[in-house]
C-alpha cells in the first residue's frame, strides 16, 4: 500500500483513530505520518455536514463511493476530495479503509465556469434593462417633446388662420419644443455610443460628461478628483463611466436639484466614486423592479467586483457611492 499512487488511510472503527497512512496521503495533506497516526480522523473531513453525510452513508450502505467532501491542507488551503470507504479487518480489528482522489482542480474549473455563466446572465439582464430604459426615455422624453411641438404647430396654424396676434408666440413655442427634442436625442445618442476613454481615460471622459450635462440641463455639476485616484482597468473605467452617466441622468430627470457633484476618491478600501445631489430624494427601500436605472447601477458594480450603495431620504437628495477593490477582478462588463 505504501507504493500506491492514490492517497489512503486506515481508520480504527472503535475510536476513529488513524492507524496507517501512505506517502501519497501524507503528500496530499503536506504532512508526515508522525502527525497523522493515532489522531482522530475528523480533521480529514473538517466540515461537520460532510462527516455526518459520510456516517449516514456508512450506516445505510456499509460503504462510500465517490462522495465529494472539502478538506484542508496543513497550511489551511482548501482541498476537494472524492472519497471511497470500505470496511476492513486488520489483525482482528475492525477498521475502515478510505481512499481519496484530489478533485480540487476540477472543482476550481467548475467554479470558474459557474462564475462566467453567472456573469453572462448578469450582462444579458443588464442589457435587457438598458433597452427597456432607453425605450422609456424615448417615450417620456423625445416623443413627448415632439408631440408638444406638433400641438404647438397646430396651434400656430390655427392662430395664423384666425389672424390672432399671438401667432408668433406659438411659433416660438414650436421652436423651443424642437430644441428640447434635439437635446433629448443627443442624450439618447450619448447613452448608446461607447465613450472614447483611450486618450484621457476616465477622468477626461467624466470632465466632458459633466460639462455636457451642465450645459444641457442648467444643473451646476462639480467634478472633484483626488490626486491619488488610480487608473482603472479598461473594463472598470467603462463601467464607472456608465454608472456616473446613469446617476447624472437621474439627477437631470428626477432630482429637481440645482447642483450635483461627482467625486473620484482614493480610500483605504479602494477607489471610490460618489455622485451626489441636493434634490427631492426618494425612499431607497421603495425602489421597485421597474426602476431600471438604479438596478443597472448595482449590476454594473457587481460585474467589476465593486459595491454600490444608494443613500437617500425624501427631501434631502441622493448620494450614490461605488467602491472598487484595489485589484478588481473583472468577470464581465456590458
Amino acid at each position: 500500500m505504501e507504493s500506491l499512487p492514490l492517497p489512503l488511510v486506515i481508520i480504527r472503527c472503535a475510536d476513529a483513530k488513524i492507524l496507517y497512512t501512505n506517502r501519497a496521503l501524507e503528500s496530499l495533506f503536506d504532512t508526515d505520518a508522525a502527525r497523522l497516526w493515532n489522531r482522530n480522523c475528523d480533521f480529514l473531513f473538517h466540515r461537520l455536514q460532510d462527516r455526518r453525510h459520510l456516517r449516514e452513508l456508512l450506516k445505510k450502505d456499509g460503504h462510500v463511493s465517490g462522495v465529494e467532501v472539502q478538506s484542508l491542507r496543513r497550511d489551511g488551503t482548501a482541498l476537494w476530495l472524492s472519497v471511497w470507504q470500505r470496511p476492513l479487518v486488520c489483525e482482528d480489528v475492525e477498521c475502515m479503509l478510505a481512499v481519496f482522489v484530489d478533485v480540487s482542480e476540477r472543482k476550481a474549473l467548475e467554479k470558474q465556469k459557474d462564475q462566467k455563466l453567472a456573469a453572462v446572465e448578469q450582462v444579458l439582464k443588464l442589457t435587457d434593462r438598458e433597452r427597456q430604459l432607453i425605450a422609456y426615455e424615448i417615450h417620456d422624453g423625445f416623443v413627448q417633446e415632439m408631440l408638444t411641438a406638433l400641438m404647438q404647430l397646430d396651434a400656430y396654424r390655427w392662430s395664423v388662420g384666425k389672424g390672432k396676434p399671438n401667432a408668433e408666440q406659438k411659433l416660438d413655442a414650436v421652436t423651443e419644443a424642437l430644441r428640447q427634442a434635439a437635446a433629448e436625442a443627443r442624450q439618447l445618442i450619448d447613452r448608446v455610443r461607447p465613450p472614447d476613454l483611450a486618450p484621457a481615460g476616465l477622468v477626461g471622459a467624466l470632465r466632458t460628461l459633466t460639462q455636457r450635462v451642465s450645459e444641457a440641463s442648467g444643473i451646476a455639476v462639480e467634478l472633484k478628483i483626488a490626486k491619488t485616484f488610480p487608473r482603472l482597468t479598461p473594463e472598470s473605467e467603462l463601467a464607472v463611466y456608465r454608472i456616473v452617466q446613469e446617476c447624472l441622468t437621474n439627477v437631470r430627470r428626477h432630482s429637481r436639484s440645482e447642483r450635483a457633484r461627482v467625486e473620484l476618491n482614493d480610500t483605504e478600501e479602494g477607489p471610490e466614486i460618489v455622485v451626489r445631489d441636493w434634490g427631492v430624494g426618494f425612499d431607497p427601500d421603495a425602489v421597485e423592479e421597474g426602476h431600471y436605472g438604479l438596478l443597472g447601477v448595482r449590476d454594473r458594480a457587481r460585474l467589476i467586483g465593486g459595491r454600490a450603495t444608494i443613500d437617500s431620504t425624501p427631501g434631502e437628495g441622493v448620494c450614490i457611492s461605488l467602491v472598487l477593490p484595489r485589484d478588481p477582478q473583472v468577470v464581465g462588463c456590458g
